[in-house]
């Protein structure tokens, strides 16, 4: 098999890489995951501080930072049961907008 692979012609690595990155679905999933990232960063590592300047101790403020982690382990559970095709996109756009919400209830 692996003499296979070395008679394989493979174009170069860049060329495929700009052939990637101009599919549509590629780029949608890219934005996403930088999306992600962030929020998830500014939840996971910044959702402690926030809570201490506004008031909270240190022992309350990490109970309610790790209330999103919980959340989040119950909707890795049941949200995909719950997502058949046909409502897929507005249990999607829900999940959005309370994402939204919780960081504007930050302030």
């Amino acid at each position: 098999m692996e003499e296979n692979l070395k008679n394989f012609d493979r174009p170069p690595q860049m060329q495929v890489f700009k052939q990637l990155l101009n599919l549509v679905p590629v780029r949608i999933l890219l934005l996403m995951g930088i999306g992600i990232f962030i929020y998830d960063h500014a939840l996971s590592n910044w959702m402690h501080e926030i809570l201490m300047t506004h008031g909270s101790d240190s022992v309350k403020a990490g109970y309610l930072a790790s209330v999103p982690t919980l959340i989040g382990m119950a909707g890795v559970l049941l949200i995909p049961r719950m997502a058949v095709s046909n409502i897929r996109i507005q249990i999607l756009s829900v999940l959005f907008i309370f994402a939204a919400a919780a960081v504007l209830l930050l302030k």
